[in-house]
């Protein structure tokens, strides 16, 4: 081994390592420091056997010039590796080797290479790391090596292909970063962490290279070696914070409002001579609390003040009326928390809200407020921190929600969120949401079409108090006053089956809302953005969220719903579909969310409630779908304290086994562990589902003559059984003896939405010569009037006429018509003179096919023309109705001459 010493240098110009001249190591902290031609110091420490770091720096400057050390830090832990490091050195490379990996770097160049314990090759760099401004890590790709990770970015999850930012701009829109984080990993079972304030840039968009930019002039990143994204997430979660274990009440719907004075006729908050706002905190019980439950609707949690200009009056009052009716008290702040021994300790408040108006400063700032609002609530009570944030940083999940800012309550709204919330959970932060049907706008459509989905995630909240429409689902006329109800009810009801994976999150950093990829790993389909609008619940629940207006799409989500490979029963009906396969079309109402259950789940069910702890935990139910061999282990514990991390908790396992045309079994097992207010005792009931009449139930080897029915013509048949009340420490066994002899007939398949003139848009791909800094072209074929196309309005480089809107259909289609909807909010950019095209050549389009104008209206506009065969289609956009050079649109939609339609059909079945 060669020790060398070297001047230290610092240069901000562009440079890279240059050679190695050789290495010090210190074997009992595991660190390694290799001196380089061009006076950049580089040292390698491993922290665990698949966990190591590597910093370097100009002349050895690692520090973070942006960290404060006094304030919240990224990594908690920082202890190196227990076990010895092999050091292997040949003429041309140093190899660091443990149990889980081994690490090269090339003397030549220092470079480095990565080996996973199977010795199969995980990365290596393409060029050396270059330092400057800017500091960049070029490391190897291929075509199948997925990206997923960056912290919240909102509409996106699957980042191949694709560039993401990681800054906290406090853009909350589609595209935004309101939580990111400087982190990311690889369906390849490998992951990174740029230790970190500085923003940066991570360049997914090619195949055979990726380059991860940060604005610094040092090098600061650990690597996971995991071999899978669970074990990824596991180790990231390690050192940076597992998500913060909320209370059990913080899995029920919060309400948030500034209960001030407000005009009777203007609506503005009133003040008094002195120019201050009148508070009247505690009239928030009788104008909202009671509602709710005047109303049978479910609330867990109310915010009763405003950061900005609203605080608070009576709050001891407040506290106490609120926790009558079920509530717990939270506060927001725009400002700090002076007063929070008080508020918590003393008048009783549970949750902070912090805004942006003091986290706006985000990195390190944020971190460290967030810290202070959790260690406020866990100083000054026995509970549980509860806190909500935006504009994060890696380790915001130990301490808070990441909720994603202010946004409109549209469509538009609901679909970028689906993937903004899955692609939370793959960076840790396993609570992610926003206000439902957002914080501005909305409308009782959107409203409920939010809400449902947002019950099968863990955290939802309604924001009032600055839209025309009040937002709290109480009021709502009907039917949405009832859907909303149904569907809060049910989140309560499937309150230990989301607790499970909560306290699972807390163990080892899952999401609870998953990508698909997360249970289905091996499945390619799962890994790119093809499923950026469906995900998993835990292991069991697969969710398809309804995105666009029912009158448009006419009772269909026409955005396909893929089911992997198994079986999947229909949450509503329990017609029973077998994976892999794609549903490109379902059938929905105003109450129907598309909502799957994968074969062998196991789903704890409490009694129906308002709020946690209304009435006893009794009776138990298990929704059993019998597949094979399955089990489900429960979780509970006392909800709202710390005493968990001494232990009091209870587990019980149920499990199942249901072979292919045989009898069922089920298992109990006994309640182990204890915690205050744990039931000594249980009455067990179940709803099994199956295609085949039970013949005889045996109870711990004694047949149960009473207590049971089977319903064939529920969801496809369904047995009921309600057991005598029994020791929670005593063991269940159930055999189900099934009648083999019949059976209810298979499912039918799902029915086919029929014909309609209008093409289905979820088939185009779409691509306009607009520019970049319009809205999407997207917009104009997503279904939602309400999001619209606009070219380019930048000044400095405009796009200008025409602009060219290129259809590739997706199939071979008799086109005839085309229908244009104007924008609806004002009228810049309305369409005035155009052309369409029609072709089975996307490089020739030939003639036009309709010449026309549209008029100076925003009413919708029809255009019919001859019948022509094609493939494609090209908009060709002239002008626009006030002489302007820009274009826009709400929606477009393609015709096709049904005749044609039902003429092709007749002779299919004709042959």
């Amino acid at each position: 081994m060669i020790l060398l010493s070297f001047l230290i240098v610092s240069s901000a110009q562009a440079q890279t390592p240059g050679s190695v001249l050789g290495f010090l190591s210190t074997p009992k902290l595991r660190e390694y420091m290799l001196m380089t031609a061009n006076k950049v110091q580089v040292k390698i420490i491993f922290l665990r056997p698949d966990v190591f770091r590597i910093l370097a720096a100009p002349g050895g400057n690692f520090a973070d010039s942006k960290n404060d050390p006094k304030k919240a830090q990224i990594v908690l832990d920082n202890t190196a590796c227990t076990t010895p490091i092999q050091v292997h050195e040949t003429p041309t490379d140093i190899d660091f080797s443990t149990s889980k990996l081994m690490l090269r770097v090339q003397k030549k160049s220092c470079m480095f290479k990565l080996w996973g314990e199977d010795h199969r090759l995980i990365w290596e760099e393409s060029k050396p790391i270059t330092f400057g401004t800017d500091t960049t890590q070029t490391l190897s790709t291929r075509p199948d090596e997925y990206f997923f990770g960056g912290g919240q970015q909102n509409g996106n999850f699957s980042h191949k292909n694709k560039k993401i930012s990681i800054v906290a701009d406090g853009n909350w829109d589609d595209g935004g970063h309101p939580n990111p984080a400087p982190f990311y990993m690889t369906n390849t079972g490998y992951g990174v962490l740029r230790n970190t304030f500085a923003t940066g840039t991570y360049d997914f968009t090619s195949n055979q290279a990726i380059n991860l930019t940060h604005n610094e002039n040092r090098f600061d990143a650990y690597y996971f070696v995991g071999g899978s994204m669970n074990r990824v997430l596991d180790l990231y979660t390690q050192f940076t914070g597992r998500p913060n274990f909320v209370p059990i009440w913080g899995l029920e719907l919060g309400d948030a409002d500034a209960w001030m004075a407000r005009d009777p006729k203007t609506k503005e908050p009133l003040k008094d001579k002195e120019g201050k706002f009148v508070k009247i905190t505690p009239d928030c019980i009788p104008r909202n609390a009671e509602q709710y439950r005047k109303n049978d609707m479910p609330g867990g949690w109310f915010l009763v003040n405003d950061g900005y200009g609203c605080g608070y009056v009576d709050l001891p009052q407040t506290v106490k009326g609120l926790a009558a009716l079920g509530f717990h008290t939270g506060l927001w702040t725009e400002q700090g928390l002076a007063k929070t021994k008080w508020e918590v300790g003393i008048a009783g408040t549970r949750l902070q809200k912090l805004d942006v108006a003091w986290t706006g400063p985000a990195y390190q700032h944020s971190l460290d407020a967030n810290k202070q609002a959790w260690d406020s609530l866990v100083t000054n009570s026995d509970s549980r921190g509860f806190v909500w944030t935006v504009q994060g940083w890696a380790g915001t999940q130990r301490y808070s929600i990441c909720w994603t800012g202010d946004q409109y309550g549209t469509w538009d709204f609901i679909r970028y969120h689906i993937p903004t919330v899955i692609g939370s959970g793959l960076s840790g932060q396993a609570y992610a949401t926003t206000d439902v049907d957002g914080i501005f706008g909305g409308s009782p459509e959107t409203y409920v079409r939010d809400l449902q989905w947002k019950c099968f995630t863990p955290v939802l909240y309604a924001m009032n108090g600055w839209s025309q429409i009040r937002k709290s689902p109480w009021t709502y006329d009907e039917p949405y006053r009832s859907i909303s109800r149904n569907y809060l009810k049910l989140k309560m009801q499937m309150t230990p089956y989301m607790y499970k994976y909560a306290k699972e999150a807390f163990d080892t950093g899952a999401p609870i809302v998953r990508s698909m990829n997360w249970e289905f790993p091996k499945d390619q389909t799962t890994w790119g953005r093809e499923v950026k609008y469906q995900y998993m619940l835990g292991e069991s629940l697969l969710v398809a969220p309804v995105f666009n207006s029912m009158n448009l799409n006419k009772g269909w989500r026409r955005e396909p719903i893929y089911l992997p490979r198994g079986q999947w029963v229909d949450y509503w009906d329990g017609r029973v579909v077998e994976g892999p396969t794609t549903l490109k079309t379902y059938p929905i109402t105003l109450d129907k969310l598309p909502l799957f259950v994968r074969g062998g789940a196991i789903i704890p069910l409490y009694p129906a409630m308002l709020y946690n702890n209304q009435k006893p935990k009794d009776p138990l139910t298990f929704d059993i779908y019998p597949h094979g061999n399955s089990q489900f282990e429960m979780y509970e514990d006392d909800g709202e304290t710390r005493k968990y991390q001494k232990g009091e908790s209870a587990k019980q396992m149920i499990s199942v086994k249901a072979p292919n045309g045989g009898d069922i079994q089920v298992r109990v097992g006994r309640s182990i562990g204890e915690f205050k207010g744990k039931l000594t005792s249980r009455i067990y009931e179940f709803q099994i589902h199956s295609n085949r009449r039970p013949v005889s139930i045996g109870l711990n080897g004694m047949q149960l003559r009473t207590g049971w029915s089977f319903d064939k013509n529920e969801k496809r048949g369904l047995i009921h059984l309600k057991l005598p009340r029994i020791s929670t420490s005593k063991e269940v066994n159930l055999i189900i003896r099934l009648d083999k002899s019949t059976s209810i007939p298979p499912s039918p398949p799902y029915p086919i939405p029929p014909q309609t003139r209008e093409l289905d848009k979820t088939a185009f791909v779409v691509t306009a010569n607009s520019g970049h800094g319009g809205t999407g072209i997207a917009n104009a074929f997503d279904g939602t009037p309400e999001t619209i196309w606009h070219s380019d309005t930048s000044k400095a480089n405009p796009a200008k006429f025409p602009f060219i809107v290129d259809v590739d259909l997706g199939g071979l289609y008799s086109i005839n018509g085309f229908q244009y909807l104007p924008r609806q909010a004002g009228e810049n950019g309305m369409i005035a003179d155009y052309e369409i095209y029609v072709s089975n050549n996307k490089s020739d389009f030939g003639q036009p096919v309709f010449k026309g104008t549209f008029p100076k209206s925003k009413a919708l506009q029809t255009v019919n023309f001859p019948t022509k065969l094609g493939k494609y289609l090209r908009l060709k956009v002239l002008s626009e109705v006030n002489g302007k050079t820009f274009a826009s649109a709400a929606e477009f939609e393609i015709l096709q001459d049904l005749a044609s339609v039902k003429t092709s059909e007749s002779a299919k079945l004709s042959r």
